[in-house]
């Protein structure tokens, strides 16, 4: 229950941060080490980092990636298919690449479907399990 009360209570922070005129970036990458992470935050056993969240006044100069268009995340009553929303998924990353193109001069130009697809084949972040038995989750 505590994961969805964080998870809501960060939604709501940033709806509320959006609608002042605040942008938000949650930070996933906090799971990345999260025992260190843990340690950092001086987080008692109990407690673990889900994803931190940064807000601030965006910039003038620079541009902010665009997140993936509603119509391919938003479903109703039933699931799209990946056919539906293939359309909208190849120009999203074309734009995603050349959105990564232009901040790095060139020097980047993936995909978002290419960085989803390398992500989710292999496995990653194999110490929270650890971790969390560590902080009394899951058994010992």
């Amino acid at each position: 229950m505590g994961v969805v009360d964080a998870s809501l209570a960060a939604q709501n922070m940033a709806v509320a941060a959006e609608s002042m005129g605040l942008g938000i970036c949650y930070i996933g990458s906090l799971r990345n080490d999260v025992k260190k992470a843990s340690e950092i935050l001086g987080l008692p056993d109990g407690a673990f980092p889900l994803f931190g969240m940064v807000a601030g006044y965006p910039t003038e100069e620079g541009s902010q990636k665009e997140r993936l268009p509603f119509e391919a995340v938003y479903h109703e009553n039933t699931y799209q298919r990946i056919d539906e929303v293939e359309d909208d998924i190849e120009a999203y990353d074309q734009r995603v690449s050349d959105y990564y193109s232009e901040r790095t001069e060139g020097k980047r130009d993936d995909k978002w479907s290419g960085q989803v697809i390398n992500m989710l084949s292999k496995k990653q972040r194999l110490d929270v399990d650890e971790v969390l038995k560590e902080k009394g989750f899951l058994g010992q």
